[in-house]
């Protein structure tokens, strides 16, 4: 429980469905605040507790996020704590050493029963739905998992947890921040993490031409073109690569942010890869592209497309569909250099 209303609402659904139902909330770093989860429990009639998990959650979630940007890419610390936070460590706390049958979450996702598993398929709420940040879970953890919101709409949870529990989610804002960094720019948080190694460098355009200076390579983000201060001529630049190694920035046009084939980590398959029709999403909300093929090349696995994408970010999840389904998930890797294991062992 956060003490929001989705995950309230799914505590009060489940409690309305006759299980018997207990409020868990983890300490993720200093200064987590517990208070609004233990209200609503208390509102709600139920036990609530609390779980220290901050020593995992900095090994799995905020040093991969700091070390990843120093390698280039560019991280999303939500699929690495659905993955080794969520549904890992404090998954088995509940259910291995506390005995409960299921982990509920106020996810907007759905689970489909497939022959051999489940997959991840959309939410009532689409608009809302998350099941794109859920495709890196492992199969057996997903199994255990609920989602009470998957047959309603956001608007609707709102009043019905706002007639019977009137004023308490009032305040509650819609959240898209990375909850560790309370700095009002992320990258003054990497700052102090990363000291010396932020130092400022060069823009260069694709050919290694030198276009000017910035003040620190993990600002930038691929495709990000508001805040450089140059252009290239009639044309805009945007943000084409980084170059962990020089600390340079290289910039370029919006054509060059398109490409037909990426690298990607092993890939955690749901349920079995289908033969064909399988389609790939590199960000969320992002649009499904047609796989032309999955191939194994010296050792690394590469997705070829059948269209050119847009903004396929190394660090972020590339998510295969089949259907309209979620099948699994693979995390984007750069083409110049060897795929990082990013802390995580898949098994088939």
């Amino acid at each position: 429980m956060s003490g929001g209303v989705d995950s309230s609402y799914a505590a009060w659904k489940l409690r309305e469905e006759g299980h018997h139902v207990e409020g868990f909330t983890f300490v993720a770093y200093e200064g987590s605040d517990t208070g609004p989860a233990c209200r609503a429990a208390e509102y709600l009639g139920i036990p609530h507790h609390v779980v220290d998990l901050k020593g995992a959650f900095e090994e799995r979630v905020i040093t991969p996020f700091v070390d990843l940007y120093l390698k280039g890419y560019t991280p999303n610390p939500c699929v690495l704590c659905n993955r080794f936070i969520k549904g890992g460590v404090f998954l088995r706390t509940l259910l291995d050493d506390l005995g409960f049958e299921a982990l509920a979450t106020g996810h907007y996702a759905r689970k489909i029963r497939r022959a051999g598993g489940w997959t991840l398929g959309e939410p009532e709420d689409q608009g809302k739905s998350q099941s794109y940040f859920l495709s890196l879970m492992e199969p057996k953890a997903l199994e255990r998992i609920l989602f009470p919101l998957e047959g309603i709409r956001k608007g609707d949870v709102k009043r019905i947890m706002d007639s019977l529990l009137p004023g308490l989610f009032r305040r509650e804002r819609e959240s898209f921040e990375i909850c560790f960094v309370k700095e009002a720019k992320y990258y003054t948080f990497l700052r102090r993490r990363l000291g010396k190694r932020g130092d400022p460098g060069e823009f260069v355009d694709r050919e290694g031409n030198v276009l000017g200076r910035h003040t620190g390579f993990f600002k930038y983000t691929l495709g990000q073109r508001r805040g450089l201060g140059i252009s290239l001529g009639e044309h805009r630049s945007y943000v084409v690569d980084l170059d962990p190694q020089t600390g340079r920035v290289v910039l370029g046009r919006e054509e060059d942010l398109f490409t037909e084939s990426f690298p990607v980590g092993p890939i955690n398959w749901l349920v079995s890869p289908p033969a064909e029709g399988l389609e790939v999403m590199t960000r969320y909300r992002g649009e499904r592209v047609p796989v032309r093929s999955l191939e194994n090349r010296e050792g690394r696995l590469w997705v070829h497309l059948q269209r050119p994408a847009k903004l396929v970010a190394p660090g972020q999840l590339a998510a295969f569909l089949e259907g309209g389904e979620f099948v699994g998930g693979g995390l984007v890797s750069r083409k110049v250099e060897d795929v990082p294991s990013f802390g995580i062992e898949y098994k088939p």
